[in-house]
């Protein structure tokens, strides 16, 4: 978990480029997992956008508020404790939430994910090449 230096990222909790090609790995390694198992091309148009929408700005709200806090998001037992979060939200969802809904859901997900590992990557990857090549 955190705390081991290396691997194949780098050591992400003091290397923002490693932590935002983690977080890309992560979007593409998700994504096929969320869609596979839902047809999201049955979702009403209107709540595809708000889904969308709403995870999109969540996602980059996460990515740049991460950027400001001085220890990482997930460290230690906290990585635990969020794994357990998630999979109970996602079992209460899925109980609670009717199969159009699940769909949204998943959609808005896919979102989250991908616009924070997609802003985390111009930030700490293209900015500074743009910005170098510029000089």
């Amino acid at each position: 978990m955190s705390g081991e230096a290396g691997g194949w990222f780098g050591d992400v909790e003091n290397n923002p480029r490693g932590r935002a090609l983690q977080m890309l790995f992560v979007a593409f390694s998700t994504v096929p997992l969320a869609l596979t198992y839902v047809d999201t091309f049955s979702v009403p148009a209107g709540m595809a956008g708000v889904a969308v929408g709403v995870g999109a700005v969540c996602g980059a709200g996460v990515s740049l508020l991460g950027e400001h806090l001085d220890e990482p998001l997930l460290s230690g037992y906290s990585e635990i404790v969020a794994l357990i979060a998630i999979g109970a939200a996602t079992v209460a969802l899925w109980w609670i939430l009717s199969s159009e809904g699940i769909r949204t859901f998943a959609l808005g997900s896919v979102a989250f994910v991908w616009t924070g590992a997609l802003c985390d990557v111009a930030r700490y990857l293209l900015l500074p090449r743009l910005a170098a090549d510029r000089d």
